[in-house]
């Protein structure tokens, strides 16, 4: 069997989300399947070197735009390579091509829930190409149960070909070379911090995380709010924002973060904040409980799907003083109290697992 997926999330150096759920899942896939054939489909060689297995390689088809490069010019590409099956990992497929399986993850449906929490562009297209490959797949997965309710609530579609399989997201505890008074001289920080992790975007929520920090400060001291994550877009208001804080001189703004640093910053964090307006997922959440971080998030979509009854929740996206009472909550814990919520939530992070994500999709491209 021969089986075409679209990797132009591999593309750049730094991968964002969906370009680290491709990649995860492709070493599990690898680690299980040396009989099919996988041809990975980009627009340009990846900067990174990727090594998933003799039976995977890298086809380079020129192209500028991706959605357009994808649904108009790969059919005629894939028809000729002898696809058997292809795989949309980015809510888009290409037009249908009669004897080729499509299959087609959806991570979220935030395009037509909020036009105000994605740009232009990506509106335009998700409503025009990725509710046709809705409807054209034969099998669609969703990252979550809440993803697949949305999808059922905005395209009518045969729930039977929608199939639940959850990211991974538990990171493995690892000796890592930094420790916490490295870590906190090399971003010049106070010894007890929060954290968000997440791109600057108005999804994210981040005006209410420095509101809340702001309040949180008045009857606190030496406390820092790290703010980790690349620039999205309209990113300017909370730029600004950040930087008329009252408290700017204890909120670092340090942006992209190596995987090192980001396992060395949840381990030694206060808690992870993530009042998210909407996730499809809510990988952070996981990532977090899986390094022992406690976390305080919003009680909206998936997020209490996937952070179970460990994690603090937010009464909404702008309960700013729900996010201050957590984050006192949590900063006076004693230690037994503390290492026992820690515990809990290293057990909800073992639930969902890259091996598993992998092994699942490997089944729903195979047919079985």
């Amino acid at each position: 069997m021969i089986i075409g997926v679209d990797a132009r999330s591999l593309i750049d150096a730094h991968l964002a989300g969906i370009g680290t759920y491709l990649d995860r899942v492709l070493k599990e896939i690898a680690k299980i399947d040396s009989e099919n054939t996988y041809y990975l489909y980009c627009q340009r060689p990846p900067v990174n070197d990727y090594s998933y297995g003799k039976n995977f390689s890298f086809k380079v088809v020129d192209g500028k735009v991706g959605s357009f490069w994808l649904r108009y010019k790969l059919p005629n590409v894939i028809k000729k390579d002898g696809i058997d099956v292809f795989w949309g990992p980015e809510h888009t497929l290409p037009r249908p091509v009669k004897g080729i399986r499509y299959v087609l993850t959806v991570h979220d449906m935030v395009a037509f829930i909020n036009h105000k929490w994605s740009s232009f562009i990506t509106n335009v297209m998700l409503r025009l190409y990725g509710k046709k490959s809705i409807k054209e797949a034969d099998d669609i997965i969703a990252i979550s149960t809440s993803t697949k309710n949305d999808i059922g609530k905005y395209v009518k579609v045969d729930s039977q070909k929608i199939h639940v399989v959850h990211n991974g997201g538990y990171l493995i505890h690892k000796k890592i070379d930094i420790s916490k008074d490295e870590l906190l001289k090399k971003f010049s920080l106070n010894e007890n911090y929060f954290l968000f992790i997440g791109t600057l975007e108005p999804r994210k929520n981040i005006t209410v995380v420095i509101d809340a920090f702001e309040k949180f400060m008045k009857d606190h001291n030496n406390i820092d709010l790290v703010i980790a994550g690349k620039i999205g877009w309209k990113f300017k208001k909370i730029i600004e924002k950040l930087d008329n804080s009252p408290n700017a001189s204890n909120i670092k703004r340090i942006g992209y973060v190596s995987y090192e640093e980001k396992i060395a910053l949840y381990q030694n964090a206060i808690a992870f904040l993530f009042p998210s307006c909407y996730e499809g997922f809510g990988l952070p959440i996981i990532e977090a409980l899986s390094l022992s971080c406690p976390v305080i998030a919003n009680n909206v979509s998936s997020m209490p799907e996937i952070g179970g009854d460990v994690v603090e929740y937010i009464a909404g996206s702008q309960d700013i003083e729900g996010l201050c009472k957590s984050m006192d909550k949590i900063f006076n814990l004693n230690d037994d109290e503390l290492k026992l919520l820690k515990i809990r939530g290293l057990k909800q992070a073992e639930k969902f697992t890259w091996e598993k994500c992998g092994q699942q999709t490997h089944k729903i491209l195979i047919g079985e």
